[in-house]
């Protein structure tokens, strides 16, 4: 078949190789809102097929399982709101959708949210280059061009003022820019059972210029669009922007955002991984939802405002680029968990938000660089987790305030070292909280101690002493494993109880100090890990009551060790 200039005036059979034919007709199946265009001079010839009224949407050539689906009419033109036949000049005068010269490409000259359904399953429009939105045209129907895959360009008109809720879902085949004219106000507007999505999936569109003016952008407008490069801006005019508007758009390589908005969704920038350089976060913005900027591996640095209330669950999770200094400014009131979970690159956290008394759970796990933090004399709980895996972390002060230190909130602080001295007020360290901490030299807990979850120093091989404070009833199992350095355990007289495997390999213990008054049973297993014990100290007048106990113990003979008075 002949193409562009080259075809000759008339009607083309695609059936038939695409021959000339004599007399026109045309197969568009459709429901109640589409409508039959004029195709000037190049449509191919098909059969017009109604769909059953009470279809939800029209069954397609080539879809339908029965016959009797279909209701066949006549070869000719129809115009489908009147229900009768028509000629070519009526329906272009009435519908303007029109098919230039040029064949390549196509004017839309009406308002319609079914578009998709004519030019989708209209074989002459594959391989389409250019698709012209007229600017008679005020708005862009909902799903109008979904899937249109074989479009390589559209032009949006001057006057479209709304662009509908998946527009352009899906076309793929769009591989140049988009540039919104000003008279954009919205894109996708909230009303469809999917609302926004009017870009979605466009893999292939180039680089996208927001109009000024512009106010509304719905929900994953531009999910997706893994293609767009350059710079992202925000106009001052945008005072709405949905969850996951642009998430995924992983080549986009800044972002600004404008002074309109005072939130930002959840998801907007998520997987963005393009983003270089600062993310900074202007004076109007007051919430920021979760998982707003996850795993935007790319920005450096991280501006956050004075004026900032809320930041949602992880919503700077992933962003393993931020290097540096993060200051949690005053301002905030609600932390989610998760925050700042894989923030590889952050060195140091100061922590200003006094209202926050909990530090969530996760809040800065995985931040394998941050070496040292400092917290408010406020904060009364660290939650699960909040540290785990902060391989690098060297110090951190715990304040007077502090009561509970909740299950591996420092799991695997590898480097965090010194002796660990709590402040009275401390009630609770949580099972594992210590874990594998393997720099901390010596531990000393407060006698307002009365919770020690199992495994909370497990393997911290770097304590050499090991202090216990008088608010600890029972030495609970697994309570002090691995410490493969200790050298020195205090059990103070409120310890009356040891459980199995409660001093389980501290090879190198040599003196363990037993302050009870009563004389303590020791479950089988629990000191015979120990096999270093030069020394038990207990109250003078148990001594002869230990020596008994243990020489009648599975320890006789193990261990080489006397027993003297405190």
């Amino acid at each position: 078949m002949l193409e562009g200039s080259d075809m000759q005036e008339g009607w083309y059979d695609l059936s038939n190789g695409g021959a000339l034919a004599t007399s026109p007709k045309i197969n568009i199946a459709f429901d109640s809102e589409i409508f039959v265009p004029n195709i000037n001079d190049l449509l191919p010839l098909f059969e017009l097929s109604f769909t059953d009224p009470n279809m939800q949407r029209p069954i397609l050539p080539g879809e339908a399982e029965h016959d009797d689906q279909l209701t066949h009419l006549a070869p000719g033109l129809y115009d489908i709101y009147d229900n009768q036949l028509a000629s070519w000049d009526e329906l272009v005068n009435k519908y303007g959708l029109s098919v230039s010269k040029d064949f390549y490409e196509y004017d839309v000259k009406r308002d319609t949210s079914s578009l998709y359904y004519i030019i989708n399953n209209n074989d002459e429009l594959y391989g389409a280059a250019k698709l012209k939105i007229d600017n008679s045209i005020t708005r862009i129907g909902d799903w109008a061009f979904r899937e249109c895959s074989q479009i390589k360009c559209f032009v949006i008109g001057n006057n479209v003022s709304v662009i509908g809720n998946g527009a352009f879902y899906e076309c793929t085949g769009w591989c140049t820019n988009l540039v919104l004219p000003n008279s954009v106000r919205s894109i996708g507007d909230g009303s469809d059972l999917f609302p926004g999505e009017s870009f979605y999936g466009c893999v292939r569109l180039k680089g996208v210029t927001l109009n000024n003016g512009l106010q509304e952008i719905y929900e994953s407008s531009f999910e997706g669009c893994t293609s767009l490069t350059g710079a992202l801006t925000i106009p001052n005019s945008v005072t709405f922007l949905d969850e996951s508007a642009f998430r995924n758009c992983s080549s986009l390589s800044s972002l600004q955002l404008g002074t309109g908005l005072t939130m930002i969704e959840t998801s907007v920038f998520a997987g963005c991984s393009g983003f270089k350089g600062a993310l900074i976060i202007p004076n109007n913005i007051t919430n920021i939802e979760t998982s707003a900027f996850a795993e935007c591996s790319g920005f450096t640095t991280l501006q956050l405002p004075n004026t900032i209330q809320q930041l949602g669950w992880s919503v700077f999770e992933g962003c393993s680029g931020l290097t540096g200094t993060l200051t949690i400014p005053n301002s905030i009131t609600y932390l989610g968990s998760s925050v700042f979970e894989g923030c590889s690159g952050l060195t140091e956290v100061v922590f200003n938000a006094t209202s926050i008394t909990t530090i969530p759970q996760s809040l800065f796990q995985a931040c394998t660089s941050l070496q040292n933090v400092q917290l408010h004399n406020n904060v009364v709980i660290i939650e699960e987790n909040v540290f785990q895996e902060c391989s690098g972390l060297k110090t951190i002060n715990f304040p007077a305030s502090l009561q509970e230190i909740r299950s591996m909130a420092f799991y695997e602080c590898t480097r965090l070292s010194g002796n660990l001295e709590f402040n009275e007020g401390l009630t609770t360290i949580g099972f594992d909280a210590f874990g594998y901490c393997e720099s901390i030299t010596g531990v000393k807990l407060p006698n307002s101690l009365t919770s020690l979850e199992g495994r909370a120093f497990e393997f911290c091989t770097g304590i050499t002493s090991f202090i216990f404070g008088s608010g600890i009833t029972s030495l609970e199992s697994n309570a002090v494993r691995g410490l493969h350095s200790l050298e020195y355990l205090y059990l103070p007289a409120t310890i009356t109880s040891v459980q199995g495997f409660g001093i389980y390999e501290c090879e190198n213990l040599k003196t363990l100090v037993i302050a009870s008054e009563t004389r303590i049973s020791f479950p089988q297993y629990t000191l015979e890990s120990c096999p270093s014990i030069e020394r038990i100290c207990v109250p003078e007048d148990l001594v002869d009551d230990y020596q008994n106990y243990f020489s009648n113990s599975s320890l006789h003979g193990r261990l080489a060790y006397t027993i003297e008075a405190i």
